[in-house]
């Protein structure tokens, strides 16, 4: 491995708990972030959901009406 792939590794590894330390001592606490990541995958969630159930079904629909 080159030198440069070793450092993108490791930086890529020590991302998450940099990130949380830093916005922690900006003020903002952990929960809070927890909470929002949680949001954000409940509802990317519920899209892909829908898009699946909906937009599939119409187009299979269509299909055998062909």
């Amino acid at each position: 491995m080159e030198l440069k792939e070793v450092v993108v590794h490791e930086m890529t590894k020590a991302s998450p708990p940099v990130t949380v330390g830093a916005l922690t001592l900006m003020g903002v606490p952990l929960q809070t972030w927890v909470l929002v990541a949680t949001l954000v995958y409940t509802v990317l969630q519920v899209v892909f959901l829908i898009r699946d159930k909906w937009w599939r079904d119409r187009d299979s629909d269509k299909c055998d009406k062909e």
